[in-house]
Order: structure tokens, then sequence, then C-alpha cells
């Protein structure tokens, strides 16, 4: 069942905010809007088939498990159309991953499942939700430990480009540096996004403080139109 809600305070999940960060005029308007008064299958469509990617990425299950669980996700019960559309969607997207290059460009990384319900980043007026998947962790010989987050991009219908898979690493980067800070900071190469249908992966820019205001701009602007939509 789509349900929709309206949320009293500026929030914005990390894609959206990507997104409003390079659109025109027009679709801002719009990506507020959404964002304001969401469907419920709009936060939650890929559930179904992001475990069984985390567990993959993290080598806890090896291929043949991860196949078995997209034949559960196809196969699962469902009463409407439109959860037939998302089991497929969600097996889709595993066999995307199963297809792959068998690390993904973690190799020589500890990978774990991040918290499910981190807190949200604090941008201005705006919360963003960016709760990344996978937490990184690279061991240096020298005994230096970095540390860093992947998030996972589900979209069938619109790959990452290069423009947008940056950004979103970016807000990846800084909201590592939030949650990290105590436990000896994180580092931009271990900041990453994944595009789970093409098997791209982006990594936080070099050019922190331009994107950094890129950001805080477009959440001065969400916060100061939040209440006109």
């Amino acid at each position: 069942m789509i349900t929709i809600v309206e949320r009293s305070q500026p929030r914005i999940a990390v894609n959206a905010l990507a997104q409003y960060l390079i659109a025109p005029a027009g679709r801002r308007h719009r990506i507020i809007v959404e964002q304001k008064r969401p469907k419920t299958f709009q936060v939650n469509y890929y559930d179904p088939a992001t475990d069984a990617i985390c567990e993959f990425l993290a080598g806890q299950i090896g291929h043949e498990e991860l196949l078995s669980h997209r034949r559960g996700v196809i196969g699962a019960p469902v009463t409407k159309e439109w959860g037939l559309r998302r089991n497929e969607s969600c097996g889709e997207a595993i066999r995307a991953v199963a297809n792959a290059r068998p690390d993904s460009g973690l190799a020589g990384l500890v990978v774990k499942r991040a918290k499910r319900r981190p807190p949200k980043m604090v941008i201005g007026s705006v919360l963003v939700s960016v709760r990344p998947e996978l937490f990184l962790v690279r061991k240096r010989e020298d005994g230096r430990v970095e540390r860093g987050y992947l998030k996972l991009y589900f979209s069938k219908n619109a790959p990452l480009t290069q423009q947008l898979g940056k950004y979103i690493a970016a807000i990846v980067h800084q909201y590592a540096e939030m949650r990290l800070a105590e436990r000896g900071g994180c580092d931009r190469e271990l900041c990453r996004v994944l595009d789970v249908f093409t098997g791209n992966a982006f990594i936080a820019p070099i050019a922190i403080k331009r994107n950094r205001a890129d950001i805080a701009e477009a959440c001065r602007e969400i916060g100061a139109m939040w209440r006109h939509v």
C-alpha cells in the first residue's frame, strides 16, 4: 500500500539532495515537494535486496547464496501488481551485483554493515538522511587505520552520472567526518557511492570546500522554501 506523509521539518535524502544540486529551478521545486510529502515506496522500495547485497559485498555470503536469495525475493508472495514489480526490480538489483566484478573495488578492505538507523546530518536547518549501508576500514602497513562509508545507489532507469555520483560521495564524506570524528576521523578515498545496476563506483572528490559550499547553499534554499511548498 502506498501512503503519503507530510514532514513539518525540512528533511531530504542524500540522493535527492545530490539531484537538487544539479537540477534546474523547476525540478528543484518538485524535489522539495517530493521530500516534504514522500510516498512510502520511495523510501523502502529496494529493502528486500539490500541486506543480501551488503552481506555479499562484506564477504559474509558467497555467489551461490546471493543467487539463492535472489530467487527467494522474486518468488516472495505478493497481493498487488506493485509488489510483483518490486520483487522483480529487487531481483534485478541482486543479479547486477552477482554479475559484477567480485570485489566491487573493496579488495583489501574490512567491510561491515553500517548502523541501520544512524542519526541524520544537520546542514543549516535541514536534516540530511545519508544512511550508508557499509562501513569500510583499511589497515595500513604502518599501523594507521583509515575509515569511511559506502552508499548503495539503486535506480534501473537513471544511472549515476559523473556529476551526480561525485556529489553523493561528497555528502557521504561530510557525513563520515561527522560520524567518525571520535574514532580517528575518516579517509576521503573510503567515502564512496556504488551504482548497483551499473557497477560504477564514485569516490568523494578532492574539491572539498567547493562541494561543501554548494551543499550548504542547497540546504539553505531547501530550508527557506520548505514552508511554501
